[in-house]
This record gives structure tokens, sequence and C-alpha cells, in this order.
């Protein structure tokens, strides 16, 4: 069996992991599991774009931890929005939440910010998040970025601490929220067969050296 480190922190997106991601042999290790894992909490994202942080993460926590790792970084994009106004890497920022924002002020804060841009055309616009997939194994990185497409609506629905945009989007036309677990899976398709691709990738290439 081959392990792979699953190197973030976020628990939206270890939960993603092991609802979604399912690779035949492989055995993912959440970071959490591992002593220590608070030393590499602080990672400095300072790629230009989403692949080179996941880059960073994936190298960094294989130098620690010498298994490999498979890391995420994803931006939030709005379609028509001038480029000095997209939030790309800095979803909560742009909105001016910081990281010691109160969660309840923080969807607020928001769901206001990002509301009134989907004002701004009309109530509706189309966006997408870019999911950017870095696999190092200590020699080579292994790579693979997607688009997930949403509407994003001054219409909120539901509500997520942990995701706020969340209640401001459709997917498909629906609320996020009041999609199925099945219409969830199906939205994030495109990025989790993304990630399997490369750690299939991954595989192939240790089958090949064993």
């Amino acid at each position: 069996m081959i392990n792979l480190l699953l190197g973030t922190h976020n628990k939206a997106k270890i939960e993603r992991y092991q609802k979604f991601l399912i690779v035949p042999n492989l055995n993912l290790i959440k970071v959490t599991d591992l002593p220590n894992y608070n030393l590499l909490k602080d990672i400095a994202e300072t790629g230009k774009n989403e692949l080179e942080n996941a880059q960073i993460k994936a190298k960094a926590y294989y130098s620690f931890f010498k298994i490999p790792t498979i890391s995420e970084d994803s931006g939030f994009y709005i379609e028509g929005l001038e480029d000095q106004f997209q939030p790309k890497k800095n979803v909560k920022g742009i909105a001016g939440v910081k990281d010691d924002t109160d969660p309840e002020l923080a969807f607020e804060i928001m769901i206001k910010y990002y509301s009134s841009i989907a004002k701004q055309f009309g109530g509706q616009v189309s966006a997408y998040f870019l999911d950017s997939y870095a696999l190092y194994d200590g020699n080579t990185f292994i790579n693979a970025s997607i688009k997930r497409f949403f509407t994003l609506t001054d219409q909120v629905v539901g509500k997520d601490l942990n995701f706020p945009i969340s209640s401001l989007y459709l997917v498909n036309n629906k609320p996020y929220h009041n999609l199925t677990d099945q219409e969830k899976a199906l939205g994030l398709k495109p990025s989790v067969d993304a990630a399997t691709k490369i750690i299939q990738e991954f595989l192939e290439t240790c089958n090949q050296i064993n």
C-alpha cells in the first residue's frame, strides 16, 4: 500500500477528499493524523498563482514528513470583473475579513461584499473556482488545474460559516445549499477527476519503479 500525505489544514478540503476522492490501492493520510503538524501551519504562500502555491505547500510538507504529498490551492474569479478587483487567492481579505474576524461577522461581511458585486451585474454573474493541484514525490511535481463554474447571485440561501460564498451561488441554476449530496459530488467531479488523474499517474510511476 502506498501512502500519500494530504497537505492541508483546511477541514473542508479534508472532508472533500475523504468523501469524494476514491483511488484504488491508495491510503490517503490526513496531515492531522501525523505528529507535529502544527509546525507547518504557517507556510508562506508566496506563489504568483494557485499552482505555484500548491507546489510550495506540497514541497514544504514533503520536506518535513518525507512522504509524497498532494496539495491544492484555489482561486475565485468573477467573469467581467476587472483584474484588480478579482478575489483570486484572497477571497476573504479582499472583502475586508481578517484571520481573527469573528465567524458570524465574517459571514455578514462576505455576503454583503459579494452580493453587491452580483448586483452590479443585474443580480447574477458567471464565476468559477480555479483549483490547482500539485503532487510532489521528493524529485518531481505532477500538476493539474481545473475550473468549476457556477453563478454568483445577490440572494442568500443557507448558511455555512466555513464557506460563506456558498450561500450566494447557484450550481446548474440551483442554490448550493439546496443541492443533494449527489448533485454536490457532480459539481465537484471536474476537480476530483483532476486530483485523481495525477494520483493515478503517481501510482503508475511507483509501479514502474517497483
